[in-house]
């Protein structure tokens, strides 16, 4: 089922067996999420190319990129957000129920770059 849409692409999602899977669809170099779990987070990149960015001990930001097929798991409680390296299409799940809150120091970059991709929609 569709959840959302805009202009960074879609996120759709099914439930199978109480396991909610989302399906997220992502245009190149746009950001996505900001922010934290209670839970572990599983995600596969069925195409293109998506950069995972997150804060570890909160010390570093590390980068992990991750091709066709690539596979990462964000620990719970781990500060992140992904960028769209190319047109993108990745599976997502958790351990447990879907919990999230924004983590400030990313979500800022993620709402900033949909504040401004919106100005220039305005032109």
């Amino acid at each position: 089922m569709l959840v959302h849409e805009d202009f960074r692409g879609r996120i759709h999602v099914v439930s199978i067996e109480g396991i909610q899977i989302k399906f997220i669809t992502t245009r190149a170099g746009f950001l996505r999420g900001g922010e934290i779990h209670p839970n572990n987070q599983y995600n596969t990149v069925l195409s293109g190319e998506v950069e995972f960015i997150l804060k570890l001990n909160g010390i570093a930001d590390i980068h992990r990129l991750k091709t066709q097929n690539g596979q990462i798991t964000i620990t719970a409680g781990t500060p992140h957000m992904s960028r769209s390296v190319t047109d993108s299409v990745m599976i997502e799940w958790y351990d447990g129920e879907y919990q999230s809150e924004y983590y400030p120091e990313y979500r800022k970059l993620v709402d900033g770059q949909m504040a401004e991709f919106r100005e220039k929609l305005k032109l």
